[in-house]
C-alpha cells in the first residue's frame, strides 16, 4: 500500500512539471510579446486601423444569385480602444459603401459609428451625442470582439 502511494505521488510530481501542448503555445507567444509579467500589466490597447468588411456580415449580395458579386464597405479612420483593466471598448469608425448604386450619403463616408461596451451595457452614440442602449447581442458581439487583439 505505501508503494502504491509513493507511486502516485511521484507520478502526480511529474504530471505536475510536464507542460501541456496548448500552454506552450501560449507561453512562447507570451514570451514573443515581452514576456507573461508584461502582458499582464497592459491595462488598455488601443488599435488604430482601416480595411473592409463584407455589407450585411456577407448576406448582402447584389443579388440573390449565388454567382453575385458581394457588396463591401470600406472601413476608415478605424479606432479602438479597450481597457482589459474593467472591461469596457470603445469603437469609432467612419463607413463609406463600396457600392455604385447605393445612395449619397452613404458613398461619401458620413456613416460614422460610435460603439461603446461598459461590462454588460452596450450603447451607441449618434451623432448629436444622444446614447442609445444596444441590444444585448450587441453585448456579446463586442464582448468577442474585445478578444480580437494580439494580448
Amino acid at each position: 500500500m505505501k508503494a502504491l502511494l509513493l507511486f502516485i505521488l511521484a507520478a502526480s510530481a511529474v504530471n505536475g512539471f510536464a507542460q501541456p501542448a496548448e500552454m506552450q503555445v501560449i507561453n512562447r507567444a507570451a514570451d514573443a510579446l515581452g514576456g507573461r509579467e508584461r502582458l499582464l500589466s497592459v491595462k488598455s490597447l488601443t488599435i488604430y486601423g482601416y480595411g473592409q468588411q463584407a455589407y450585411q456580415n456577407g448576406g448582402g449580395n447584389i443579388t440573390a444569385s449565388l454567382d453575385a458579386p458581394q457588396k463591401w464597405v470600406n472601413v476608415n479612420g478605424l479606432v479602438r480602444t479597450i481597457d482589459l483593466e474593467h472591461g469596457r471598448m470603445h469603437l469609432e469608425q467612419r463607413l463609406v459603401q463600396d457600392f455604385v448604386f447605393a445612395y449619397a450619403r452613404n458613398m461619401n463616408g458620413d456613416t460614422r459609428v460610435n460603439q461603446f461596451l461598459d461590462g454588460d451595457i452596450a450603447f451607441n452614440v449618434g451623432p448629436d451625442g444622444r446614447a442609445v442602449r444596444a441590444p444585448e447581442a450587441a453585448v456579446r458581439a463586442r464582448r468577442i470582439e474585445m478578444l480580437a487583439n494580439p494580448i
